[in-house]
């Protein structure tokens, strides 16, 4: 299910730090224990590093891009149908060229270019294709921005328990007898 703007997933991540947060402090755990920053250049640096091996410029400034737009979101989905019946009300009532000012004004390019290509007096079929084929290479090109963050959600927990084993590792070297270790 879908956060509106995104906003939603921020909450909820806030939420889930103070959670642990609290879980940790009120068992006499110290929070600054987890502000390392060695152990953020591990997982963060090391995810980074992950995904410049694995996918290409232009796919991680998409990433990025994807997951900034999806945090600027203007408006919900739910949105559009009503949208689009007012513009049909417009066109019937004040002309084509009413609706084309709109155009000038909208956010979404994909939603400008519908509209616009739908007033140009171009046959409907011709629309309907043009849309189809904007509409499948915007898919093409959200589902390779969903493949980088979907790789770097798989790496960061990984690098996460490398981090972890380097801790123990450092750990251990201030241990001079076996006796000490249990």
């Amino acid at each position: 299910m879908r956060s509106s703007g995104g906003w939603l997933s921020i909450v909820g991540l806030a939420l889930g730090a103070l959670v642990v947060g609290w879980a940790h402090t009120s068992m006499g755990g110290d929070l600054r224990i987890f502000a390392q920053p060695e152990a953020l250049a591990v997982v963060f640096g090391g995810t980074a590093a992950a995904l410049l091996v694995s996918f290409p410029g232009r796919a991680l400034r998409g990433a990025l891009a994807g997951v900034r737009d999806l945090l600027q979101r203007p408006a919900p989905l739910e949105t559009l149908v009503p949208a689009f019946i007012g513009y049909a009300r417009k066109a019937r009532r004040q002309g084509l060229a009413a609706v084309e000012r709109d155009i000038e004004q909208m956010g979404d390019t994909f939603l400008a270019r519908a509209l616009s290509l739908a007033v140009s007096g171009l046959p409907v079929q011709v629309v309907r294709e043009a849309i189809e084929i904007d509409a499948r290479v915007i898919a093409e090109r959200e589902e390779e921005r969903a493949q980088v963050l979907e790789a770097a959600a798989g790496y960061a927990p990984t690098l996460g328990i490398v981090g972890a084993v380097l801790g123990l590792m450092r750990v251990m070297q201030h241990f001079s007898s076996s006796a000490g270790v249990g």
